[in-house]
């Protein structure tokens, strides 16, 4: 492909065939042979007990006598493609027993109420209010003493009793 002995420069050998010029100067480096043995350790450990992560592994190894740190361990199983075996949390699945709650901003506006739809969006009269950030007691439901009042022509958010 590429071709050092050829009179076209390496550079333009390398942008004719859009690879990093300094790739071509990379030599592969084999594994050591303590390397070799200790993935073939490890993949005798995943295959005995493949729900061990690289701490247990790294444990393991130690048990026979094998210095090793957890990093090398988590490495070395990298390179081979192992992970450890162990039901991951199904978060994302609700129970079936679980009531779902309509969202405010589904509900829909009805004239004369104020909503609270997010932390700092209300809805009063038809109109948005935009609230500024921070911590204004505002992200409270308005069932926590949140009522609009009539000042001046004017529709408020009042917080209080």
């Amino acid at each position: 492909m590429i071709d050092p002995e050829h009179a076209l420069p390496l550079t333009r050998q390398s942008r004719i065939v859009e690879l990093s010029r300094s790739s071509l100067y990379y030599k592969a480096v084999p594994i050591n042979e303590r390397d070799l043995e200790l993935m073939r350790l490890i993949d005798e450990i995943h295959l005995k007990y493949p729900f061990y992560g690289s701490r247990r592994i790294r444990n393991e190894l130690r048990d026979m006598g094998n210095d090793v740190g957890r990093g090398h361990v988590s490495t070395l199983m990298q390179k081979m493609g192992i992970r450890a075996l162990y039901q991951k949390p199904r978060l994302s699945v609700p129970h079936p027993d679980h009531k779902v709650y309509p969202s405010v901003a589904r509900i829909g506006y009805q004239q004369g109420q104020s909503l609270l739809v997010g932390r700092h969006h209300v809805f009063a009269d038809g109109q948005r209010i935009l609230l500024p950030r921070g911590d204004h007691g505002l992200g409270k439901p308005p069932s926590n003493g949140m009522a609009a009042l009539k000042h001046t022509g004017r529709l408020l958010l009042h917080r209080g009793a």
